[in-house]
């Protein structure tokens, strides 16, 4: 994460910005492969949330 953020820092948007978009598109491309039911759909989202506002109360 540092070196991305260091990497972004030095490039202009022009060239991370694609390799960015291939990256999240993996993503979701994978995200969307996997069978996953709306149930566990909504335990998955209920952890992330969970983490996002652990994440946001320590940064400050």
């Amino acid at each position: 994460m540092i070196r991305w953020a260091e990497y972004i820092t030095n490039q202009p948007p022009e060239v991370w910005g694609p390799q960015q978009n291939a990256v999240v598109n993996g993503q979701v491309d994978s995200a969307r492969a996997v069978d996953v039911s709306a149930e566990d759909r909504k335990r998955i989202r209920a952890f992330a949330d969970a983490e996002l506002r652990e994440s946001d109360e320590n940064d400050g």
